[in-house]
């Protein structure tokens, strides 16, 4: 099946315990959506724009494995309205995605503040884990006037790092 369009996964009031497993559910598959996300005082702390999602399923060695399929959201911007609210929106958007039993992972994904020309952060890969992002491939991370490229960073989401991001050479804070 397709959908296409604007989707309001989480609109106030009962919408906003649909999960993005739910969603995804019986094969539906998304093409060029834009996902509002509300607080419960109907607040939008995010829009989620996402290109196509798809299954993939995880691997082990050379083996696909069938019974543990990742929710794939490919071509991802994740648009926060203000810079205060960074972190506090990331933790929700985590809470979001992670809310499904099954796992979750996004390509070719990006962080904007509304207004802002840079992204705070770039990344061709992102494992959705607990309490961490962990994104990989060509990584850009643009935290105030600090500005850094890797491989690999790590996203903290929860905990004492919260809006942290640790790559091979530095220690960033995401959000001012």
């Amino acid at each position: 099946m397709f959908v296409a369009g604007c989707l309001a996964l989480s609109t106030p009031p009962k919408a906003a315990a649909q999960t993005l497993e739910k969603f995804l559910a019986n094969g539906y598959s998304v093409q060029r959506a834009i996902i509002p996300l509300y607080t419960e005082s109907r607040d939008l702390y995010a829009k989620i724009h996402v290109e196509k999602t798809s299954v993939e399923y995880q691997r082990k060695g050379f083996f696909s494995i069938g019974a543990l399929p990742i929710e794939v959201l490919d071509g991802v911007e994740i648009e926060i309205p203000n810079a205060e609210g960074l972190t506090n929106s990331l933790a929700r958007i985590q809470h979001w995605l992670k809310a499904g039993a099954r796992a979750v992972a996004l390509r070719h994904a990006r962080i904007d503040v509304t207004g802002e020309a840079t992204p705070r952060l770039a990344a061709d890969r992102v494992e959705i884990s607990d309490n961490h992002w962990i994104v990989s491939g060509q990584v850009h991370i643009c935290a105030g006037t600090n500005e850094t490229r890797c491989a690999q960073a790590t996203l903290w989401l929860a905990g004492p790092r919260l809006g942290q991001i640790e790559s091979p050479t530095a220690l960033l804070a995401l959000a001012p």
